[in-house]
């Protein structure tokens, strides 16, 4: 009776490079193995910077989102408080009333919001070296029989320089109630 050890065939005719009895992996495959795993290594590494840079924008949005509260809810909390239809129905009392009295609370104290459409800039709160930048007009719309109806009309940006390109946009419409 032949030992078990010849009926098993060896492993030199299935892998005619290696040499009988070796094992383990060629050079060639261990190359192989390294460039596929330092690929998936960089392209994971090159996501990181993209991830970073849509969380600072997402922080940036927010900020610019509680800012426009701000301003939207002091024009509401304000035109509230209008009870006489005169101070209502004429630009400039409103001006003084509504507009130029909302505070705009930033780093260095609170600020006085400036509804005159032209391009302004306040402290975030948050981050003090940025600034926040805005235009707001208050009017009426078209036509002089919506005396009762006013409109608010924000835009906003994140940074020193208002570009009117990348401002997020914001309205609100303000009625008269006449109730105190």
């Amino acid at each position: 009776m032949q030992p078990l050890r010849r009926l098993i065939p060896s492993t030199a005719c299935l892998h005619p490079l290696r040499w009988r009895g070796e094992n383990g992996f060629s050079l060639i495959e261990v190359c192989m193995a390294v460039l596929l795993i330092g690929a998936g290594v960089l392209t994971l590494f090159a996501l990181f910077p993209m991830g970073l840079h849509e969380g600072d924008l997402a922080i940036q949005d927010t900020h610019i989102a509680l800012f426009a509260d701000q301003v939207m809810n002091g024009l509401r909390s304000k035109a509230l408080s209008v009870t006489n239809r005169m101070v209502w129905t004429n630009d400039l009392p409103f001006r003084s009333v509504i507009v130029n009295t909302v505070p705009i609370e930033g780093q260095g104290g609170s600020v006085l919001l400036q509804g005159d459409g032209l391009p302004h800039t306040v402290n975030d709160f948050v981050r003090p070296d940025v600034g926040i930048s805005y235009t707001l007009k208050v009017e009426h719309p078209n036509g002089s029989r919506y005396r009762d109806l006013w409109y608010a009309d924000l835009k906003v940006c994140f940074g020193n320089r208002f570009d009117a390109n990348r401002a997020e946009w914001f309205y609100s419409e303000f009625f008269f109630s006449g109730v105190p």
